[in-house]
């Protein structure tokens, strides 16, 4: 009987080659691999809060932000799996950029978010002051 020559499918890995437990690669890239279904899940949140965020004025100006962070999380579970299956350094590699990418947006998107709410409290602590200075001395 000959054997089927035939490539897997795109995602899949052939059957004489699934995952080895006992490999070191893939036990790094288990927790990944796992991590798969809740990272589409997120994905697909934020994705949908910037579509409802891009339904207001202000939020528009936020949206493709939330956008870009589904993608990136939807294709990081998608790299997660392929590299889990096929023992790929390159799509690990590819992975790990997306990882980076998404955690740089979060820390910058964070210390916006820090800096405007620090701007917005000293800017409502000066005019309490004012006010209640102005209350004070009856101007």
């Amino acid at each position: 009987m000959e054997e089927d020559r035939r490539p897997p499918p795109p995602g899949e890995a052939p059957d004489s080659s699934a995952p080895d437990p006992g490999d070191r690669f893939v036990r790094a890239l288990q927790p990944a691999h796992e991590a798969g279904g809740w990272l589409r899940f997120l994905g697909v949140v934020a994705i949908a809060a910037g579509a409802l965020a891009a339904a207001t004025i202000v939020g528009i100006i936020v949206a493709w932000l939330y956008v870009w962070i589904g993608v990136l999380l939807w294709q990081s579970a998608d790299r997660a799996r392929e590299a889990y299956l096929r023992r790929d350094p390159i799509v690990l590699e590819q992975l790990m950029r997306k990882l980076k990418t998404l955690i740089t947006i979060a820390g910058v998107a964070t210390a916006l978010s820090l800096a405007v709410g620090l701007i917005g409290l000293l800017a409502a602590l000066s005019l309490g002051w004012f006010a209640l200075l102005a209350g004070t001395l009856g101007l």
